[in-house]
């Protein structure tokens, strides 16, 4: 859903990115956002001048673009080494992150289009499933397989790469989405 509610965002086994005027229903723009490969997990910007979408690479990996809603795209990462099941864009547009086929955390600079983050727990091999940036983008809570939460303080990690935060819930199967409240002060995981 974009920002402002207004247009909906779909995309699958198909190439292209689907936008849907959400009270009508219509098709607005058929955008092909990976040249004929499977989008995974499709996220709209903060300002809703675009979106963000992680899909098949060719070679196993993924690949993240930018498409702006004209349909023009542009790479922000060229691969990742696993598939991306879920993505996150922080509210003011700074980063996004991807988890999906690893317990790795990739969390890029838009502006710069580099990895700024690599978030993993060495206490567990299980694979990230879930990623959501608190309304602040400070803190990256992420879900895995085996049921737990992590929050991760991004400041903290920026300060000292030894900083591993406290392991949260513990469902009793993989949580499969995440999100915060809209003033940041509650979550819901399922």
């Amino acid at each position: 859903m974009s920002p402002d509610g207004k247009l909906l965002a779909r995309a699958g086994d198909a190439d292209k990115v689907l936008i849907t005027d959400a009270q009508s229903g219509q098709l607005v723009n058929a955008i092909d956002a990976h040249k004929g490969k499977r989008i995974w997990a499709l996220r709209f910007t903060p300002t809703g001048d675009g979106g963000i979408t992680a899909g098949d690479d060719g070679s196993g990996g993924t690949a993240i673009n930018y498409t702006n809603m004209s349909g023009s795209s542009s790479p922000i990462i060229g691969k990742t080494p696993y598939r991306l099941t879920s993505l996150d864009v922080s509210s003011e547009g700074k980063y996004v992150a991807g988890v999906g086929k690893s317990s790795e955390v990739w969390i890029w600079n838009i502006q710069n289009q580099r990895r700024e983050f690599l978030l993993n727990d060495p206490r567990s091999d299980k694979n990230a499933t879930a990623v959501s940036f608190n309304p602040q983008g400070r803190f990256a809570a992420i879900c895995y397989q085996d049921g737990t939460l992590m929050i991760w303080d991004l400041n903290r990690v920026q300060a000292d790469p030894t900083y591993l935060p406290e392991r949260y819930l513990y469902h009793g199967s993989k949580i499969s989405s995440i999100a915060f409240s809209d003033d940041g002060t509650m979550m819901v995981v399922g």
